[in-house]
């Protein structure tokens, strides 16, 4: 569980000029504080400070003096030292490449703070009866603070590792503290080669607290007028209603700023994946919108009403590129209880500041190497020859040669990519609304649509760009692949999958949306009332980039496919409104179908050997009872239990499932991870 605590807070006011206009203005407050408890830090395996000697380069490997007193000979003679005699001098070492968790320093916390305020200040009224007007400024900052603590410092454990007999006392001591060294008093020797306890001010010596600061902003001036044109003779002669129309102007501006600390913004720490570099930027953006509603037909022969809705919007971005947004839709009812709908919509989506402005780093990224072995017992899963693909020669290949990172972490180079351009929507929906007049209470809708985005911003992803490279050769894709000296693509910074944003492939889903309410009168019990919502998810077609080939997301999950997508699921209600004072119960079905791991898909794109302990979510129902009671006019106390029946998430391994969206080896976002959940609320109007 992640304890979090939220405060909010509301203003609203308004002022009457006269009959016909009116200034209101609003604020808004959040603050949100959130800590996360994170697996310890450690001297990470990539992490060490040393540098190849061939290239210069750091390479991740840890520097080992072989007069470190805290070793045993055996220990040193297994790490390479030609000798174990405490009185030769500081300068024989060894590299190494070392993993070692902070186990006594305990777990990390992560204190996310989110800090939030809205001001809005406007004007809007009647400039006659048949024409209604809106203008506002609207100002929204959010602030986040993100304190991490107990992680280690790079140099700190390099430090740390370097120790020493005293010349004068015969007390280890860090070699730093010697005549001619740093002299950084505060190091005191990590003693991890024993089985004894690890010295508490060594902990206090190596774990480091960072901070990172960022603030976003948005920026709106907006006007708008609305008008009933029927009067002024823009009507059908087949309708009673003419034409109403929306149209107005907007201008927006967008700001973010991101500032960590000199230990983040330098990647000094050991588990922090990479650095976090500052950022100040934004855009604004201008445009223009109108939309109206015309009814064709109304109240003729098999003809209630039939209306047409039309929107269009230009925008202007002052990063270079203008967008078009527009829409067409028809509504035909052939009597009250009957009505159909369909249209087509043209959408887009900007980049955002962090895809136009990021810098690109190496970064956390991939989670697979097909040319890693485990070095215990598995080989790597592809050939020498088809990991020659990717840089990895003959004596990198093998069991102990490169060996897989055991988190499944692997670097990228990601950033922003300031040449983006907005991705395109093209979406079409047709729908039927039915509220049948021999079944009151009863009301019903179905939506059909199809959705395809276009130009996606997106990258190819690592484990594509590997996949592509090693299993199918293909030479645009290897240039990507760059391992460091020892062939890894994790030791260091020098190894990584290049993996940048750009506007490729498309998106494409189709599905069906339902609802169904219906409302019963008990007379001297009450009323009951049910209601379904549903979703079928047809198909989720995704092509990464131009001439890769497709695969369908819908029913699965996994590291391409993300979050589990079951091709069904639904949320079924049913509540009793009872005749006691305001008292009213509710039960709550909520249904998530099964869904398989995306390395089962049969798309050439997907497919890859998985184990079968990981193939199933399995589905999930979870019963929801709720009850409510209006104690006063004024108060109301809602209690109830979410998931009754203690239903566990699916529960599977790692090794697979890269975070974000795998989190606690279940996604926390789909399923329900608390077990039975018991709240309360308390609600007072005044």
């Amino acid at each position: 569980m992640r304890p979090d605590v939220r405060w909010n807070a509301g203003g609203f006011a308004h002022f009457n000029i006269d009959d016909n206009h009116q200034v209101y203005a609003s604020v808004m407050f959040m603050d949100d504080d959130s800590i996360a408890q994170i697996a310890p830090s450690g001297a990470f395996i990539g992490t060490g400070t040393a540098k190849n000697p061939y290239t210069g380069q750091p390479d991740g490997e840890d520097i080992i003096n072989c007069n470190n007193p805290l070793m045993t000979d055996q220990e040193a003679g297994a790490l390479g030292c030609l000798s174990h005699d405490l009185a030769l001098s500081n300068t024989q070492t060894v590299q190494v490449t070392m993993g070692r968790r902070n186990v006594e320093g305990g777990d990390r916390l992560l204190d996310t703070r989110h800090t939030s305020y809205r001001f809005v200040l406007g004007s809007k009224g009647q400039l006659s009866n048949n024409v209604s007007y809106d203008v506002y400024a609207q100002e929204g900052v959010t602030q986040r603070n993100d304190i991490a603590t107990a992680d280690l410092s790079r140099q700190g454990v390099a430090n740390a590792l370097d120790v020493v007999k005293d010349p004068k006392t015969g007390a280890n001591i860090c070699a730093t503290n010697l005549p001619g060294g740093t002299g950084d008093a505060a190091c005191v020797p990590w003693n991890i080669w024993g089985t004894g306890p690890v010295d508490p001010r060594a902990l206090a010596y190596l774990e480091t607290t960072a901070l990172i600061m960022g603030v976003a902003e948005e920026r709106v001036y907006h006007a708008d007028l609305t008008a009933d044109l029927t009067e002024a003779g823009f009507k059908l002669p087949t309708a009673s209603e003419g034409l109403g129309l929306n149209f107005g102007a907007e201008y927006r501006q967008e700001f973010m700023t991101v500032t960590p600390d000199s230990v983040t913004l330098t990647g000094a720490l050991t588990g922090i994946g990479g650095p976090t570099p500052l950022m100040n930027a934004g855009f604004g953006v201008k445009e223009a919108f109108i939309e109206g509603r015309l009814p064709l037909i109304q109240d003729k022969p098999f003809v209630k009403e039939i209306s047409m809705d039309m929107a269009y919007r230009y925008s202007k971005y002052d990063v270079g590129y203008t967008t078009n947004t527009y829409k067409i839709g028809v509504d035909y009812s052939p009597t009250s209880s009957l009505r159909f709908r369909g249209g087509y919509n043209r959408a887009v989506r900007a980049p955002n500041i962090a895809e136009l402005y990021a810098d690109n780093l190496v970064r956390l990224d991939g989670s697979i190497d097909p040319c890693a072995g485990s070095g215990t017992s598995s080989p790597a899963a592809a050939t020498p020859t088809e990991c020659a693909r990717s840089g990895l020669s003959p004596a990198q290949y093998g069991l102990f040669g490169t060996p897989a990172n055991p988190a499944g972490q692997y670097n990228g180079f990601i950033g922003g990519n300031p040449n983006l351009k907005p991705e395109i929507a093209d979406t079409y929906t047709f729908g039927i609304v039915a509220t049948p007049a021999f079944l009151p209470g009863f009301s019903a809708t179905v939506d059909v649509y199809d959705i395809k985005i276009k130009n996606l911003i997106s990258s190819y992803g690592a484990n594509l760009i590997l996949k592509q490279c090693v299993y199918d050769d293909n030479p645009f894709f290897c240039a990507l692949v760059h391992r460091d000296p020892a062939g890894s693509i994790w030791f260091s910074n020098q190894g990584y999958v290049n993996d940048p944003l750009a506007n490729l492939g498309f998106e494409k889903e189709s599905g069906l949306d339902v609802s169904v309410n219906y409302t019963q009168s008990l007379g001297a019990l009450g009323s009951l009332r049910l209601n379904l919502i549903g979703t079928y998810t047809a198909s989720l077609d995704i092509e990464p980039y131009p001439g890769s080939g497709d695969y369908n997301c819908a029913g699965y999950f996994g590291a391409t496919c993300q979050n589990p997508l079951p091709k069904w699921k639904h949320t079924f209600t049913a509540g009793w409104a009872t005749p006691w004072h305001g008292i009213g119960l509710q039960a709550r079905w909520r249904h998530v179908g099964n869904t398989e791991i995306d390395l089962a898909n049969p798309a050439p794109l997907l497919a890859s050997p998985f184990g079968t302990a990981i193939q199933y979510t399995g589905s999930r129902d979870y019963l929801d009872l709720i009850a409510s009671d209006q104690i006063l006019s004024n108060v109301s106390l809602q209690v109830g239990v979410n998931n009754m029946l203690d239903k566990d998430p699916p529960i599977l391994a790692t090794g697979s499932l890269p975070p974000p969206f795998f989190n606690g080896n279940t996604y926390p976002q789909v399923y329900d991870t608390l077990g039975r959940f018991i709240f309360a609320n308390l609600k007072i109007d005044f």
